[in-house]
């Protein structure tokens, strides 16, 4: 719950004078939205959505018993995503589903990572397993730490472009998924000698010149990841709580677009489109 307060900043909470005990009772007395699903032992998973701006709000998620006893298991921001993206399998990592951990692989280019499930009612409610392959995902980032940097050159030399292609030959990696080991062991090859290529650039290059962007996470848990990509579109949201307004910038990275929401005050620089956003954010993402 700790982290959920520290991220309420970026969809326009302040950290401090914040009644959370009452605003967890307005959500559950006035939601927008309102889920629910029957488990074993005839207890129910409820979820209660509010929205407290365009595309943004909280979500408080529980459990009812017969006597329609409320248990409170979480509360936390939700936020809209970016546009879809294509994945090859979506897998449940939170056994209980009282937080709803996901593990997603994007179909074209393998890109590996974990996100909190955002829509996790629907997740229950449609799937009878724990495992969807080729479902879609919109990816939104909570950021309290971020700055504008100026972008680079986008023309690459040939032997740099020729290796990001070999890295994200399609054709290969769906080889590779289909248990071909021939194939996985050529991705390897390729990817560790763009690895090393970039390397030996950044001997001589200042570093943020030759990475252009990345997506990696920064701890095991918690899906907290760091984000260097270009802003393509920005806006300013404004919480009808508190007053107070925001970024949401659409930011693409690693060829997938994150919508990454943080405070104004802790974003160091102007977003402008063209730019590039680099900082660190709780990656959330909503099924469909």
């Amino acid at each position: 719950m700790n982290q959920v307060f520290r991220y309420l900043k970026a969809i326009g909470f302040g950290e401090e004078g914040l009644d959370i005990k009452k605003i967890v009772r307005d959500i559950i007395k006035t939601p927008t939205h309102y889920h629910e699903f029957e488990e074993e032992d005839n207890f129910k998973r409820v979820e209660y959505y509010k929205e407290f701006g365009e595309g943004f709000g909280l979500v408080v998620r529980g459990e009812k018993d017969d006597d329609n006893w409320l248990n409170i298991f979480s509360m936390a921001p939700y936020a809209q995503g970016a546009s879809a993206i294509e994945s090859y399998e979506i897998e449940m990592l939170d056994e209980e589903g009282e937080t709803g951990s996901a593990l997603c692989e994007e179909q074209h280019s393998g890109t590996l990572f974990s996100f909190y499930l955002q829509n996790l009612s629907d997740w229950y409610a449609l799937h009878d397993e724990d495992k969807e392959e080729y479902g879609n995902v919109s990816l939104a980032g909570f950021s309290i730490n971020g700055m504008v940097i100026f972008p680079v050159c986008n023309q690459q030399d040939g032997q740099e472009q020729k290796l990001k292609e070999a890295v994200l030959n399609t054709g290969l990696l769906e080889r590779a998924r289909n248990g071909d080991e021939l194939a996985a062991d050529e991705l390897a090859g390729n990817a560790k000698e763009l690895t090393r290529y970039l390397y030996e650039r950044i001997q001589k290059e200042e570093i943020l010149t030759v990475l252009r962007e990345y997506f990696y996470p920064l701890t095991d848990t918690d899906d907290i990841y760091s984000v260097l990509g270009e802003i393509k579109e920005v806006k300013i949201l404004t919480n009808v709580l508190t007053n107070k307004s925001f970024y949401c910038l659409d930011v693409e990275t690693m060829g997938i677009h994150i919508n990454v929401y943080i405070n104004r005050e802790d974003l160091v620089g102007l977003p402008t489109v063209g730019m590039r956003f680099k900082g660190e954010a709780w990656l959330h993402g909503g099924l469909s």
